[in-house]
Formats: structure tokens, sequence, C-alpha cells
């Protein structure tokens, strides 16, 4: 899940998506396509750029392995 983290670093899907070498209609696909399994929104997306909810930031967390405290949220 690269792109997710690179979504939230650069908060910014055309940057990201110049990063990850692909479009950002792909991009913005595949977070929207992750948001639907999943079952919950992972990035607020506004005219200032794309940042992620709290339920994002755990989903990042986790397939980063950078989560150092037991989750509370879990999918809908």
């Amino acid at each position: 899940m690269k792109w997710a983290i690179a979504v939230s670093q650069f908060r910014s899907l055309r940057q990201a998506a110049e990063k990850l070498n692909m479009r950002q209609s792909t991009l913005s696909r595949r977070m929207r396509d992750v948001e639907q399994e999943v079952g919950a929104t992972l990035f607020e997306r506004t005219n200032g750029g794309t940042r992620l909810t709290p339920a994002g930031q755990e989903f990042v967390d986790r397939r980063d392995g950078s989560s150092k405290k037991p989750s509370s949220w879990s999918p809908a």
C-alpha cells in the first residue's frame, strides 16, 4: 500500500501520483476502492489537499508497521 503512505505524506493526490508514476485518476480510484473494501473513509478530500482521517491513520500505521499501540478501530 505504498500509495496510501504517499498520499498521507504529500497530502496531494497530484504529487503522490507523480511520485508513484501513475495517473491521478488511477490513484483516486484505488483510494475509493480500498475505502469501500474496509468500510471506512480513510482520506478527507478538500480543495486544500488530502489528509488522513483517524481511520486512515490507523490503516497506514498498520500497513507501515509503525503502530505502537493496540487499535480500537475496526472496519464496519
